[in-house]
């Protein structure tokens, strides 16, 4: 177990990630380079930007994990505040 931690914090030193690769859906939000151990994943979010999703083929970690900063997003501006909406709702 020691060395698994120690390899994982690996990966996250190398991807440049404050955060272990177990939550896709935060890291996407953060738009943090995020490389999915899996096979499959029923969550999409992120997979069609800052996440890959390695199904263990050597080649797409190796990719990753050479250049992880590919993956990385910069945020859209927010078009919209929803507390903005939900003022305005509310008080007219």
């Amino acid at each position: 177990m020691r060395q698994y931690m120690s390899h994982r914090r690996w990966l996250c030193d190398k991807a440049n990630q404050a955060h272990p690769p177990a939550a896709p859906a935060a890291l996407e939000r953060k738009h943090k380079p995020c490389l999915l151990m899996r096979e499959s994943t029923e969550r999409q979010e992120g997979l069609d930007g800052c996440c890959l999703l390695s199904r263990f083929e050597q080649e797409k970690i190796d990719a990753f994990l050479n250049d992880p900063a590919r993956w990385r997003r910069n945020p859209a501006p927010a078009s919209e505040s929803p507390s903005r909406n939900i003022l305005d709702a509310i008080s007219t």
